[in-house]
């Protein structure tokens, strides 16, 4: 059986045979140069060629090849005597020049090719593009290819060689040592709890930080630093004493003058919204008519409540919607702008009881510049609920005719 053809652009085999022979010995292609492969003879002048090369050649206008020799038409037909004389020689194996000794007959060339431990092979792994003697397969694979998968000795998870140093600065059981004391092989994913609940020698506030101590102890000098500054600590203490007393007798002063001074309950943070003899103005409201109410907060901001008794269009018609915005003030140029605040309100009932809570975002009255800074006789942009709360639920909340909401600002 010959052997298999390989991708060659010649037709005949490229080797060399064991012995030499006679120069006029006629095993080699008379086109190709090299030695026959499926040899075909011409009837007419004798000479020979690969089968491969005889298809190469175009036919004259007999429908017969050309002798590529002697230029004369000519009939081939396929030499199976020759063949098999020159199949049965024996040559060397095509990796001599590299180490290989072994002999064989030209039919077998392929088969020994294909376990010569000294044919050039790539990598089994698709990504390394390394090439390399077949005897170096086993070395290439355990110690050289950067893809081989090794095994982590901490963790056991298989991971490519080339990510070595990836895989073990992220390794969670990688063994670590304490900065701080003289412990070791501590599996990084302990590291931090370590350092929180178990080291020693980790530096740590003064347990009377917060009254101005700015030392830093390891927890086994804590109670030597707390022995050597027990008097530091005490008069810390006593300065925080005399600051909070300050403290609240400023707040009380802060009460009292609110208490006297109008402005203070002007400028504040939660407001009551009355709305008086409701129910007549329940019975005359008219669907996107709003009652308009005004307050500032305690940054001086104005703003305007609408209450739309009968909803603020048709699709909330059979609601109370509930509407904020900015109002151009008198202390506008004094005010941080816009407005950065969440809005919270309720339905005050029963004095104690509040009810259907809802709150305007930030991320809600941004989009329509409800709380940017206002321009005088220019419309300013509003944010709201406009299904507040039914006709029914409102009917419940009413308390002597009177309805009252309760809005709270909370500042950013």
């Amino acid at each position: 059986m010959p052997p298999q053809t390989t991708a060659n652009t010649k037709g005949g085999y490229e080797v060399d045979f064991v012995k030499d022979y006679d120069e006029m010995d006629d095993v080699t292609c008379s086109i190709c140069l090299f030695v026959l492969r499926e040899p075909m003879q011409s009837e007419s002048c004798g000479h020979r060629f690969c089968k491969s090369c005889v298809k190469a050649l175009k036919k004259n206008n007999n429908d017969e090849y050309t002798c590529p020799k002697d230029r004369r038409s000519m009939k081939l037909f396929n030499d199976k005597g020759k063949e098999r004389e020159i199949l049965s020689r024996m040559v060397k194996c095509r990796n001599h020049k590299d180490g290989c000794e072994i002999h064989q007959e030209l039919r077998n060339l392929q088969n020994h090719l294909s376990t010569c431990e000294f044919q050039e092979v790539p990598c089994r792994v698709e990504e390394c593009k390394e090439k390399f003697q077949r005897r170096f397969l086993v070395e290439h694979n355990t110690e050289a290819c950067q893809y081989r998968l090794k095994s982590c000795p901490f963790c056991f998870e298989d991971y490519a060689f080339y990510t070595e140093k990836e895989h073990l600065c992220s390794c969670d059981i990688f063994p670590l040592c304490c900065d701080f004391c003289t412990k070791t092989n501590i599996p990084r994913n302990q590291m931090k709890f370590h350092i929180s609940d178990e080291c020693v020698k980790v530096p740590k506030p003064c347990e009377f930080v917060l009254l101005g101590c700015q030392k830093q102890t390891t927890i086994d000098n804590s109670l030597k630093h707390n022995n050597d500054a027990t008097q530091y600590h005490l008069s810390l203490a006593l300065n925080k004493i005399t600051e909070q007393q300050n403290e609240i007798i400023a707040l009380k002063s802060n009460q009292e003058k609110m208490a006297v001074n109008p402005c203070y309950s002007l400028f504040k943070d939660e407001h009551i919204i009355q709305i008086d003899d409701f129910q007549r103005k329940f019975r005359e409201a008219v669907s996107g008519v709003p009652i308009k109410r005004y307050f500032f907060t305690s940054r001086l901001q104005k703003m305007t409540m609408f209450i739309f008794l009968k909803g603020h269009n048709q699709k909330s018609a059979d609601h109370l919607s509930i509407f904020f915005n900015c109002a151009y003030g008198s202390y506008d140029d004094l005010v941080d702008w816009p407005m950065n605040a969440t809005l919270y309100w309720c339905i005050l009932y029963e004095d104690e009881l509040r009810k259907c809570k809802r709150t305007v975002t930030k991320d809600g009255y941004e989009k329509t510049g409800a709380f940017r800074k206002p321009e005088m006789n220019k419309k300013q942009g509003d944010w709201g609920i406009p299904k507040y709360v039914s006709w029914t639920e409102v009917s419940n909340l009413v308390e002597n005719n009177v309805l009252r909401l309760q809005v709270n600002i909370e500042h950013h």
